[in-house]
């Protein structure tokens, strides 16, 4: 008999998550949020029976999930599924990884739609710190470029009241992969 240690138990579960997670990115894509949430929680559920709560898939799970709340404008969950995500990240795999830079702009993004420019250029410094370490001029250039944009920004709103054309609230979302 296959008992729950069986590896080809994990393989089928491991499997089985994917196929969930293959279900969630097909209705997010038809922008049905609901449905992504509710498919991407089983293969979370899956991911942590498998992995347990400090493997990199559990990671991914969180940042999926986090990616759909953003589409739903429920900012403070994105931002804890992210953190949660980030955590795993940063514990699995170090805090000076590239990974853990894009979580730290996905994140700044964030904060940056929520008009919380001073935490989202905070939040895209760090994560530029660490890809400035590695080769990778694109994701470098792409993060100076969405922190001008919010610098710039940062500045409109400090000179224009909230609320009248041409406020922060119109802000444009970021440009270029963090």
């Amino acid at each position: 008999t296959l008992g729950e240690d069986s590896p080809f138990v994990a393989v089928t579960c491991t499997n089985i998550a994917r196929s969930y997670n293959g279900k969630a990115v097909a209705y997010q894509a038809e922008d049905k949020y609901e449905e992504a949430l509710h498919f991407y929680q089983k293969s979370l559920d899956i991911e942590l029976k498998v992995h347990g709560p400090d493997h990199t898939s559990v990671a991914n799970s969180y940042t999926n999930m986090a990616f759909v709340f953003k589409k739903m404008c429920k900012y403070p969950e994105a931002l804890e599924m992210y953190e949660k995500g980030r955590a795993i990240v940063m514990k699995v795999l170090g805090n000076d990884r590239p990974e853990v830079a894009k979580l730290h702009c996905l994140m700044a993004e964030v904060y940056q739609t929520q008009d919380k420019y001073a935490k989202a250029l905070e939040l895209y410094q760090q994560g530029l710190d660490i890809y400035v370490i590695w080769p990778d001029d694109t994701r470098v250039a792409a993060v100076h470029n969405n922190m001008a944009i919010l610098s710039r920004l940062q500045d409109q709103a400090l000179m224009t009241p909230t609320g009248l054309p041409g406020s922060s609230e119109s802000a444009p979302p970021p440009l270029g992969p963090p």
